[in-house]
């Protein structure tokens, strides 16, 4: 009994984590989604988009870039955080073969997996659908630095000496308590929990 008493307050800690995640990545779509049915956005004007753009940089402080795409994947507009000038334009890219880019102009929101960065920041991709007279004609796109979510995840213990951490959907770790588990690149799906949890199966 108490074995199995344990058990469930891990799965229970891990399904608190889980949607504290989820929360967070929701209340980012929100925003998205409140950005992308404003006048400017529906005008495809790409000097406005753009100070839109700038604007929700300053708001939504993990963005690291956010961009309007046009219905042909071309982006219109670009800002990007950490320019030399603090945010500035960035070059103009072709996204149409995002996976986030082709759900969201079929008109649904999207983010993508959480993965590492070059530079070892996790990162994630959010779109959403611009819609004007009930037509997708582009969608508005940020990348997003999870890294304070992510410690704040690693840092939830269990008990005395029971830790959360974060992996992939290829059993990469993105957040662990030992940041060497990040820099090694593990990989825990050796783990057989591990890799039942990621298929969706409770252990």
């Amino acid at each position: 009994q108490l074995h199995r008493d344990i058990v469930e307050l891990q799965w229970q800690t891990a399904q608190r984590a889980s949607a504290a995640a989820l929360g967070y990545i929701d209340g980012f779509h929100e925003h998205l989604e409140t950005l992308a049915f404003t006048r400017t956005m529906k005008s495809m004007d790409a000097e406005a988009q753009s100070i839109d753009l700038e604007a929700l940089l300053r708001i939504e402080v993990e963005a690291k870039e956010a961009s309007v795409v046009s219905a042909g994947g071309r982006e219109t507009a670009r800002i990007v955080r950490d320019t030399p000038a603090g945010i500035g334009v960035g070059e103009l890219r072709d996204r149409s073969a995002e996976p986030c880019f082709q759900k969201a102009i079929a008109g649904q929101d999207c983010h993508s997996q959480l993965a590492l960065s070059v530079e070892g920041e996790p990162l994630l991709v959010m779109t959403s659908p611009i819609f004007r007279d009930a037509q997708v004609v582009g969608v508005v796109r940020v990348v997003a630095d999870f890294q304070r979510l992510v410690e704040t995840l690693s840092s939830i213990q269990l008990g005395s000496s029971g830790i959360v951490y974060v992996v992939d959907s290829q059993g990469r770790v993105l957040a662990h308590p030992d940041a060497s588990r990040i820099s090694s690149g593990s990989n825990l799906f050796a783990r057989p929990a591990v890799a039942q949890v990621a298929k969706g199966r409770p252990v």
